[in-house]
């Protein structure tokens, strides 16, 4: 086979289709962001093996409290803007949204992602609250 390119080519296209064929599974994100003439369309693909989700409706001026693992202390805060989010494991656990002020957050999956140790001294929130946090 290594001196004739036919073979050759027929072996790699099967191995490729044989690859194609397999199903893999698809656990990442996208979002995306289109500017033109002062217009903004911000978009995100979500593709994550629980379908379900909830669109809520935030109020500004709530008082909110981190859930966070024992240990670390709770960090608290309270809302300065409404806001709209999506959410898919409870009211206070967004995965994206905007504010009245405008600004939109989404979050995406990195499983590469290494976090520095908590400080136990300082307030702590977990990832999905820092979306309403921001």
């Amino acid at each position: 086979m290594t001196g004739n390119p036919r073979a050759r080519m027929l072996v790699v296209g099967v191995l490729l289709a044989l690859f194609g064929a397999t199903p893999q599974v698809a656990t990442a994100c996208t979002a995306f962001l289109l500017t033109q003439n002062g217009s903004r369309v911000m978009g995100k693909s979500y593709d994550w093996h629980t379908a379900y989700g909830l669109l809520i409706a935030n109020q500004r001026g709530v008082l909110k409290t981190a859930m966070v693992a024992p240990g670390p202390s709770a960090a608290k805060w309270t809302s300065r803007y409404g806001s709209l989010t999506f959410n898919q494991y409870g009211r206070e656990l967004p995965l994206g949204g905007i504010n009245e002020a405008g600004v939109a957050i989404e979050v995406l999956w990195y499983g590469g992602t290494q976090l520095p140790a908590l400080d136990p001294k300082k307030p702590t929130l977990n990832e999905l609250q820092l979306i309403q946090y921001l």
